[in-house]
């Protein structure tokens, strides 16, 4: 038995504590990136114990769908 399905895993304890205040019927899709962390075994596990949906097919790193990314290019243009 994997770590994320013994009771009282850290990882399904940090999931799922917001996912049921926020969305007890965990009718989700979550948007993550490839980040390592994001798709380790663990997480990944935790997610589907859960019986939470991945959105499929996310580019690692999509800087039109990144709000943080035009910040800094607006903060660039101020400076100079």
């Amino acid at each position: 038995m994997s770590s994320v399905n013994r009771p009282g895993s850290r990882v399904t304890r940090y999931l799922q504590h917001p996912i049921d205040s926020k969305n007890p019927a965990h009718e989700c899709i979550v948007m993550q990136d490839n980040a390592t962390v994001h798709v380790a075994d663990v997480a990944m596990e935790a997610f589907q114990h859960l019986n939470i949906s991945l959105m499929d097919q996310w580019p690692p790193c999509p800087p039109d769908l990144t709000p943080i990314e035009n910040i800094w290019g607006l903060q660039k243009d101020r400076i100079n």
